[in-house]
Parts: C-alpha cells; sequence; structure tokens
C-alpha cells in the first residue's frame, strides 16, 4: 500500500498545488435582471456540456479540487453532505470543503493514493444564494498521478503514397508518432476532428487514415485528374491532452489502365457436323472434330453475353448451357454445346433423285397404316398424289411428274414412325435434294 504523507499548512499548500477546475453553471430563472433567454428556461443549476461529457482527468496526488459557478453559492448548504469526495471503494475521503462567493474548494487532508480513480459528487441539497438546485446529482470521476504527463508526442513530417483507383473505406496511409505514454487519437488540424476539410479522407485512433466516398470521386484517386498531392496537418494527442502537430503528404501513384479483356468460349460433345455460334458480331463454325470453341473477339469485364446456335446438322440437335450471362474478372469457359441425333430429321445424303425417281431413306421404318393418302410430301411445290408414293420399311419411292428443278422437298408432319414418333416432330420440314 502506497504512504500517504499528511498535508500540513494549508494556506502554504494553497500557493503550490495543481487546480482542476470544473466549471458548473447556474441559469437563472425568469424575470431576473441580467439574465439571458437561454439561462431563464431552466429552474435548476445546470453543469456545462463540456464537463458532462465523462472524459476521465488526470490529477496529481496532491492536488486539490475547486468548483466554479456562475453564481454566488449559498454557504449555508455546503457541507460533506451536499459535496463530497469518494476513492474506488466508494468510501468518503476525509477532506475540507469551504465556499467562497462562486466557488467551492476541496482540500484532501492527505495525499490521495497514486493511480486509483476518484469521484467528485455534488448533490441536489447544494443551493445558490436563489435556492436553485441542481436537477439530479452531479458526478465526476478523475484518476490520479504522482505527476501530470506534460511531455507532447513526437510527430515528424511524413509521405504516403498510394495507388490511383482505390475504392471507398480503404486504408491509404497510417500516421506514425510516438509518446512517453502513448497516442490517444489523431486529428486534422484545420477542422479539430477525424474528417479532413476536403472531406476525402478520415483518420482514426490508430493513425490510419481511410479514404472516402468524397475522396474515390476526387483528384486524390486519379493520378490523370489534377494534382496528385496533397498536405495534411495532422495532430497526435496523448492521454494528458499533450499535441503536437505535423505535416502528412499523401501522393497518388499512377497504375497501368490498360483495359483487361476476356474471351469467351466452352466446351462441345456428341457432334456429328458443324454448328454455327454467334455472340454479338461474331459467328464462328465448331467442327464435328472439335471438342471445344472460343470466340476471337475479347471484352472487357462487366460485359454482357449471349451465344445462340445460327445452324446445325439437319439430323442433330443441338442446345447450349451456360450461355448467357455477364464476364467478371476471368475468362468464360462453361458453355456447354451439347448435340445429340434426331431421329425425326433425315439426313440429306440419303435424299437421292434419279430421272422422275425420288428416294428418300427414313431413320426408322414407317408406319404404313399412319400416313394419309395425300399431303405427305411436295417437291417443288407440288404436292404428290398418294398413287405415286410407294412405302418400304423406312425408304419412301416417289414417282414425280417432272424433274424437280428447284431440288426441295417439304414433307410434313403426319408420317408416323413405328414407335409412335412423328418426323420432324409433328412439324413440316423442306430439305434440299443433293
Amino acid at each position: 500500500m502506497l504512504f500517504y504523507k499528511q498535508i500540513e499548512g494549508k494556506e502554504n499548500l494553497m500557493k503550490f498545488l495543481l487546480t482542476l477546475i470544473l466549471p458548473m453553471f447556474l441559469m437563472l430563472g425568469c424575470g431576473v435582471s441580467g439574465s439571458s433567454s437561454e439561462s431563464t428556461s431552466s429552474e435548476y443549476l445546470q453543469v456545462s456540456e463540456s464537463t458532462k461529457s465523462g472524459s476521465s482527468s488526470l490529477v496529481p496526488v496532491e492536488s486539490y479540487i475547486v468548483l466554479t459557478f456562475t453564481t454566488e453559492i449559498n454557504k449555508e448548504t455546503v457541507n460533506s453532505s451536499t459535496v463530497y469526495l469518494l476513492d474506488e471503494n466508494n468510501t468518503h475521503v476525509p477532506m475540507e470543503v469551504n465556499a467562497s462567493g462562486d466557488s467551492i474548494s476541496i482540500v484532501p487532508n492527505e495525499y490521495l493514493f497514486e493511480d486509483c480513480q476518484y469521484t467528485i459528487v455534488v448533490t441536489t441539497e447544494l443551493e445558490d444564494v436563489l435556492g436553485r438546485s441542481l436537477e439530479e446529482n452531479f458526478t465526476y470521476m478523475f484518476r490520479t498521478v504522482s505527476n501530470v504527463d506534460t511531455i507532447a508526442p513526437i510527430i515528424d513530417g511524413q509521405t504516403h503514397s498510394y495507388n490511383e483507383n482505390q475504392v471507398a473505406d480503404t486504408v491509404v496511409a497510417t500516421v506514425t508518432a510516438s509518446d512517453n505514454v502513448g497516442v490517444v487519437a489523431y486529428t486534422f488540424n484545420a477542422t479539430n476532428t477525424q474528417i479532413s476539410a476536403d472531406d476525402y479522407f478520415t483518420i482514426n485512433n490508430e493513425g490510419n487514415i481511410t479514404i472516402t466516398n468524397a475522396g474515390i470521386a476526387s483528384e486524390m484517386n486519379d493520378f490523370e485528374d489534377g494534382s496528385n498531392t496533397t498536405d495534411y496537418n495532422i495532430t497526435a494527442t496523448d492521454a494528458a491532452g499533450n499535441s503536437n502537430t505535423a505535416t502528412v503528404t499523401l501522393n497518388v501513384t499512377d497504375i497501368n489502365e490498360e483495359a483487361v479483356t476476356y474471351t469467351i468460349g466452352g466446351t462441345a460433345s456428341g457432334l456429328e457436323g458443324t454448328v454455327e455460334l454467334h455472340n454479338a458480331s461474331e459467328t464462328i463454325a465448331v467442327l464435328n472434330t472439335d471438342t471445344d470453341f472460343i470466340f476471337t473477339t475479347e471484352y472487357t469485364d462487366g460485359t454482357d453475353y449471349n451465344v445462340s446456335i445460327v445452324s446445325q446438322p439437319s439430323n442433330q440437335n443441338c442446345t447450349l448451357s451456360n450461355n448467357i450471362d455477364t464476364i467478371n474478372s476471368a475468362n468464360v469457359t462453361n458453355v456447354e454445346l451439347t448435340c445429340t441425333t434426331d431421329l425425326t430429321r433425315i439426313d440429306t445424303s440419303l435424299i437421292n433423285q434419279t430421272g422422275l425417281n425420288l428416294k428418300i431413306e427414313f431413320p426408322q421404318e414407317i408406319d404404313t397404316n399412319r400416313v394419309p393418302e395425300t399431303g405427305d410430301y411436295i417437291v417443288d411445290g407440288v404436292t404428290i398424289d398418294a398413287s405415286d408414293i410407294r412405302y418400304t420399311g423406312g425408304t419412301v419411292n416417289i414417282t414425280l411428274s417432272s424433274n424437280a428443278t428447284a431440288l426441295k422437298v417439304t414433307i410434313s408432319g403426319q408420317i408416323l414412325y413405328l414407335d409412335g414418333s412423328y418426323h420432324n416432330n409433328g412439324l413440316d420440314a423442306t430439305y434440299d435434294i443433293p
């Protein structure tokens, strides 16, 4: 336990002890001469907001305390019950309390303990000469030290650089300072806050400077846009309130802004012929030997794409997946082209014309009981009469009235295979005659 040194000679003590001034204000009532419109609005004795903030003070162990009011205090109400000092165990500290005019002095009988927390209490029983009192008990906490820290932090001028094109809330620099006890806060000197006057940056109590939304839209985030160097006066403050200010320079550095581009491609499977794919302004051919494909055009990040099928083998059904999306900082490689043989289609190589005889080989056997008498086939715009059509398994022989000149044959959707499926899924299909 620390040793208490008995204070002797109160008159000599008053000549050298440090003083803690805690401003307290008495708001005058209505009709009192000399009062302001603000002060007349309250019937209570009030404490300034700066004192109410609760920011703990460091006080030497040999200090006494003076409470200062704006009006004269009624001495009859000043005693150890209305004004007193508590230690951190909430025990009353022996002291003398006296009033003189608008001030009250609290003088401990002995030195206070070092590095301990004490609380000043003023109760609502304290009054001024007008009979006004506090609306509620006032308390103020402080901590004792053997000697008050009077050494200010050391902060030197410094330069910090960061790349342009940052995003909001990115730490672009860290200010450094030193102190015999420790730096507890950093502020911009121009505003005495942690926000710069231009609103481009904030700084926290660790010295980290962060760029704001306003900053990312300014020249301080674009090397090519105006000035890329700015000075800010930064203040470092320690727990005792000592501070020092230095110039901190922020530099924006240039980066290579050449646009990064990406390609679009994917894989192919099951293809028996050639498929043409299209995206934007480019069309490419995917061959039956290809297992993957890629468009030659390159696109910037965030570009939308929509790959579509332009043409496909007549006897196959080809589909795409993952073909509509947006480029997201990487090459697109997951577009999938899948082709399956369509038994309802006819391979044009199996259509043959010799003079007036047209032979068509279907991929499956035709159900001859389920074909209409006419209208199954149209050659060069002429409907073939049923008497000129002969079915043999999956082969159809047609006798033409004249040689085909347009080299096209249309087969209606009424052709039924023995497995129950329709040719071309029940839709008309036109083929070129080789």
